[in-house]
């Protein structure tokens, strides 16, 4: 147990009412019952009273132990207002401190709340011919709220060589929101030329054919739910209805951000030889790609810290192919590449307030 009792100038640091620091043991003589000074007791810390020669110091007076040959006399408790409130704005400031330690260990362990914007780009590209591609691109808002996630995209271009009709994109907005027994989205299209449609799926994560929605869902969601079927297989086609197919199974690698470890790093899938038709049969591939080949390959190129918590910042997905004139498995090439750059992140509300979807659809159920 803990006493206050009174020392001189020598615990120093008059003025400052938050400072805590060490007497000087060799000249610090706080008085005894009796009023007279001793030697023999020497306080621990002190708290300064901002008056000339005078201090709090704290020790430890209950102890009768002896203490450099000499016997440590017992102290009275002599408290007054000012004591009290200079001990009282010490402990609120140490109080402060450890509640912002706490909050940045507690943030880098789980995250539980933020939202992210910038832009995700989506490159569908030709086997042999360079100049034939298929492109998309717009901005996202991504939130998370405690395991619940939601993504907001909207098309500013998109380009196909063979089809000017798909232009209408531009201004779609598409809203996907994880629910309770799967996902739900909501296209609204742009001016409302055409009513919005709404359909929901049994799925836990948007579809890899919508980069627009897959990669924002992939870089930004804590530990996502990925389609595991061990600790060392995944389902290579991520289509919800291909999950049970036996044949869908693929090795992986996986890495995530350190230290919260919250966020993907990089995630390589490779394909065990087969295609799986929409019909749900499947397709030995040829020699060179019957033992397998690599599907896709996700990396994170940069990241930045924010809170305390480490968050990715551009991305890369790749999507290969087997090439038509392969001869070894590693032959292959980028079919599909997508890219998502973060412009801003924030953990407070800023960002839900613009999300602006119909506040009653009937959705269309999906599988």
């Amino acid at each position: 147990m803990k006493q206050l009792g009174t020392c001189d100038a020598a615990c120093s640091g008059q003025g400052n009412r938050a400072t805590v620091q060490p007497c000087n043991r060799a000249t610090a003589q706080p008085r005894n019952s009796a009023g007279e000074f001793s030697t023999s007791f020497k306080p621990d810390f002190c708290f300064p009273t901002g008056k000339e020669n005078n201090a709090i110091c704290e020790t430890d007076p209950f102890m009768q132990s002896s203490y450099e040959g000499q016997v440590r006399p017992k102290l009275k408790m002599r408290l007054n207002y000012k004591t009290l409130v200079y001990n009282a704005e010490a402990a609120y400031i140490i109080s402060l401190i450890l509640f912002a330690f706490l909050s940045v260990n507690s943030a880098s362990a789980n995250i539980s709340f933020f939202t992210a914007e910038g832009f995700v780009s989506a490159e569908v590209r030709h086997p042999s011919d360079t100049n034939y591609f298929f492109k998309t691109d717009g901005t996202f808002l991504f939130l998370y709220s405690n395991g619940i996630w939601q993504i907001q995209f909207t098309y500013q271009h998109s380009y196909h060589p063979d089809s000017i009709p798909s232009r209408k994109k531009m201004g779609t907005v598409i809203d996907c929101k994880r629910i309770p027994d799967g996902i739900r989205e909501i296209i609204t299209p742009p001016d409302n030329t055409n009513n919005p449609s709404a359909t929901t799926s049994s799925s836990s994560f948007p579809s890899m054919a919508q980069q627009e929605l897959f990669l924002p869902w992939l870089s930004l969601c804590p530990n996502p739910e990925l389609p595991m079927v061990s600790s060392n297989l995944i389902h290579f086609d991520f289509r919800r209805e291909m999950l049970s197919n036996p044949k869908n199974e693929g090795r992986f690698s996986i890495g995530y951000i350190e230290p919260g470890k919250q966020f993907l790093s990089e995630l390589t899938v490779t394909n065990n030889g087969a295609m799986i038709q929409y019909d749900g049969n499947v397709v030995e591939l040829p020699a060179p790609y019957n033992n397998g080949y690599i599907q896709f390959s996700y990396r994170v190129l940069a990241v930045t810290n924010y809170n305390g918590v480490t968050f990715p910042l551009n991305v890369v997905l790749y999507q290969f192919a087997p090439s038509p004139t392969g001869n070894s498995s590693d032959d292959i090439y980028p079919a599909v590449v997508s890219t998502l750059n973060v412009s801003r992140i924030a953990t407070n509300e800023e960002g839900w307030d613009r999300l602006q979807v119909p506040s009653h659809l009937i959705a269309l159920a999906g599988f």
